[in-house]
């Protein structure tokens, strides 16, 4: 999805959300209820990043417990910016309208 995206719209900087349910270490992120394809750990993703080829300004984990120093040292070479959580993310996901819309004003103006 990544190497799709960046290739179908290129861009000068790029922020990467991964959202669903994780737990970091030792459970990882990304259960997937439809398809039995395990979890991704955070070695996974790193080599994820890596192949995709793309340097994000920020990663942001929308899902619980994924600030930790093994994601962190995981995805380090991909991203400007790590954004997670130390504990627990309500069901609804992280609150973006107000830093997107910061952000969407601050590029405009």
């Amino acid at each position: 999805f990544i190497t799709y995206a960046s290739d179908k719209y290129p861009a000068e900087k790029y922020t990467l959300v991964l959202w669903d349910h994780g737990g970091s270490i030792p459970v990882s992120f990304g259960y997937d209820e439809v398809f039995d394809t395990g979890l991704i750990s955070e070695a996974d993703l790193g080599k994820a990043l890596k192949s995709a080829g793309v340097k994000f300004e920020s990663i942001i984990m929308d899902a619980c417990n994924m600030c930790t120093l093994e994601v962190a040292m995981a995805i380090r070479d991909y991203a400007d910016y790590f954004v997670a959580a130390e504990s627990v993310v309500i069901g609804t996901g992280l609150y973006y309208t107000g830093w997107l819309e910061s952000r969407l004003c601050t590029m405009l103006t």
